[in-house]
């Protein structure tokens, strides 16, 4: 075509307002209670219709819940509970940065001398379909093209459920049920036309479709006890087992180009259509066990135990155990204070925790030795075998802590003094140790390096003026914290 000088000026000072529109949110319920002395029944329906602020945008929502619970004896209660929602879409906007986003290509990249109302026709006379218009063809895309052709269609459904039941043997002895669902559903569309550019990468057309789906499932069996003997001795004890399953899905597949301008479609591949797929499976087994002492109104007990049996670690060390105790003591309730002196109490804990993976990486097969997707060389796949080597005998990282604290308070409360002293000590960390490459490996994987974390906290607070009108606190927290590498691998 034949180049036309124009004159630099701010045709496009109104971009913003010019191509966003007003958007719209309807919404819809309806409800059903009944309730009576032995129990209680909800069930609800919504629907939510939003259309968006980028034109050819708009999601909808539905949800059903119902749930209930009953009384089926003075010993024997029964909670449940249903909800699902679907959220579907034809089109909705990206966020983030990147060539995706609308405001990044309007207010960072479009220039004030152009004007986005000249672009809603958005095809080149004579390329329909083939080859957009827009003022900048290597980097940047027409607006109006991206929001009528590069298309992203979702529909998602959750559903989350829950059922418990409690049994009261006796008025301090109860046992407990608690199961748990949550279902979780995603199937994407991404429709990508001809001349479509990300980052300077023209399309040749494409079309994805990708699914996610999940499930979890957790089981609790709670045996609960509390009882007060005397005013001077309470007990308050749980043991229970716990379950937990996870089973994670995974699956995209798009084509190599489109054949057919416009028809998505994978059959309308130009060439061999790609994929990649996985599946993830764990599971954590759990016993546990809590025990409360409360001595003199004043001098309190805690000690807790968990084993976890887990299946992201190997086998010969997938138990371990996580024990914890932790005591304070009320001074102010045992002895006599002076009367500036209002509270005083001493606290002190200890405890074991371990990670559920290796190296902090929460991928469940992430301690076994695999193939990984490699280069595809003239239509010839390929698989590559991780760098490191493992060993059957990792453990995973664990921490023992302990702090002890005092706090205080003075004034009948005018002025609160905290002082906390920890000290944490990091064992089992995973390091990677460089090995010859002439064994195949480039690092291995082992139990070393030691650290120890240490700190001290300080917190001072008070009410500064305090009248039947006017009330002024403060507060001033001063700490120290340290991490020292107390043992080298080798």
């Amino acid at each position: 075509g034949k180049l036309i000088p124009l004159p630099f000026i701010s045709r496009g000072k109104n971009n913003v307002k010019d191509f966003f529109q007003t958007g719209l949110i309807s919404s819809n319920n309806i409800s059903i209670t009944q309730s009576n002395e032995k129990g209680a029944f909800r069930a609800s329906a919504s629907h939510i219709y939003q259309k968006g602020i980028v034109p050819n945008t708009d999601l909808n929502n539905s949800s059903f819940n119902v749930s209930g619970n009953y009384k089926l004896s003075d010993a024997f209660t029964i909670d449940a509970r249903l909800n699902y929602n679907r959220q579907f879409t034809k089109n909705f906007p990206e966020t983030g940065y990147g060539p995706t986003n609308y405001l990044y290509n309007l207010v960072l990249w479009t220039g004030p001398d152009v004007s986005v109302q000249d672009l809603r026709n958005y095809w080149v006379p004579g390329k329909e379909g083939i080859q957009q218009r827009n003022y900048n063809l290597s980097y940047y895309n027409n607006p109006f093209f991206q929001a009528y052709e590069y298309l992203r269609g979702y529909d998602k459904d959750n559903t989350f459920g829950s059922l418990n039941m409690n049994y009261k043997i006796s008025p301090a002895f109860s046992v407990q049920f608690r199961n748990g669902v949550n279902s979780y559903g995603l199937n994407r569309t991404y429709k990508e036309p001809k001349s479509y550019i990300g980052y300077g990468n023209k399309s040749r057309r494409q079309f994805t479709v990708a699914t996610g789906n999940y499930i979890d499932l957790v089981t609790d069996l709670i045996g609960d006890y509390n009882h007060t003997f005397t005013d001077k001795f309470k007990l308050h004890a749980q043991v229970g087992a716990a379950n937990y399953y996870r089973n994670n899905k995974y699956g995209s597949t798009n084509t190599d180009g489109l054949t057919i301008p416009g028809f998505y479609n994978l059959s309308n591949s130009a060439s061999p259509i790609q994929g990649t797929n996985f599946i993830e499976e764990r599971r954590t087994s759990s016993v546990y066990a809590v025990l409360d002492l409360e001595f003199l109104n004043a001098i309190y007990l805690t000690g807790t135990g968990r084993n976890d049996i887990i299946s992201t670690l190997p086998t010969a060390n997938n138990s371990f155990f996580y024990p914890s105790v932790s005591s304070s003591v009320i001074v102010s309730q045992l002895t006599k204070l002076p009367n500036w002196f209002t509270y005083l109490k001493a606290r002190a804990s200890w405890s074991r925790v371990s990670s559920a993976t290796l190296n902090d990486n929460d991928y469940t097969y992430g301690y076994l030795p695999s193939f990984d997707k490699g280069t595809i060389w003239n239509s010839t796949p390929s698989l590559t075998f991780g760098g490191a080597l493992l060993s059957r005998n990792l453990t995973p990282q664990t921490s023992d802590s302990w702090e002890v604290g005092l706090d205080t308070k003075f004034f009948k409360n005018r002025l609160n003094v905290e002082a906390t002293y920890y000290q944490t000590r990091d064992f089992n960390n995973i390091v990677s140790i460089p090995i010859s490459v002439g064994s195949g490996y480039t690092s291995q994987l082992a139990n070393g390096n030691v650290y120890q974390r240490k700190g001290l906290e300080f917190v001072v607070s008070g009410t500064v003026l305090k009248s039947s009108s006017f009330q002024w606190n403060m507060a001033v927290n001063l700490s120290k914290y340290r991490r020292y590498l107390k043992e080298i691998y080798g």
